[in-house]
């Protein structure tokens, strides 16, 4: 009987040591505070807004919209939606160019035009790690090629909205934390 009550003596004893050896911790008053046992998620402080901006050139009837960002810290992806008319505007993209230099750095780019006049970019950078995403700098995103379907001056206006499904203006960091951005509506005149 001595020995069953030694046994469970023991075997409570060595219960209370492997629970408090998993409760290392600081006592503050009469709670127990738990070490951190996730690591802390990544920050990142943006310093500055990222921009986007167009810049455009006109070789008969085709209009060039070369889109420019500023970024100060790495992008892993973002969605520009873009309007450029009401649906009856002599206009329509022909295509969508990435640029080599800055855009290499994403895995998935898409650029697609709809009816009503509007279009869906997005991009993500490699998430697999065999490439870094967007690095901070400043340059060329991609070139946008439009028909002109009018030989009258026309203005085209590039403009970001949202789109259905709540397709929205949006650049994410590596943490997955939105990056404030600002736009600046791209208009030019045609000749």
């Amino acid at each position: 009987m001595r020995f069953k009550s030694f046994l469970i003596a023991l075997t409570a004893l060595f219960l209370l040591a492997s629970l408090a050896s998993a409760q290392k911790g600081e006592k503050k008053g009469d709670k127990v505070q738990l070490q951190q046992t996730t690591p802390p998620a990544l920050k990142i402080n943006h310093a500055k807004t990222d921009t986007l901006w167009f810049e455009f050139k006109q070789t008969g009837n085709k209009v060039m919209a070369d889109l420019f960002i500023f970024n100060d810290e790495p992008i892993a992806g973002g969605q520009i939606p873009l309007s450029f008319g009401n649906g009856k505007s002599p206009i329509d993209v022909d295509s969508v160019v990435f640029d080599k230099n800055r855009a290499a750095r994403f895995d998935v780019t898409n650029a697609s035009p709809d009816t009503m006049q509007s279009l869906r970019i997005g991009f993500i950078a490699d998430i697999s790690g065999r490439k870094p995403p967007l690095e901070a700098g400043k340059g060329r995103l991609l070139t946008i090629y439009f028909n002109l379907k009018t030989d009258k001056p026309y203005e085209v206006v590039l403009d970001t909205t949202t789109l259905v499904g709540g397709f929205s203006l949006l650049f994410a960091d590596q943490a997955a934390q939105t990056i404030p951005v600002a736009f600046k509506t791209g208009k030019f005149k045609t000749k």
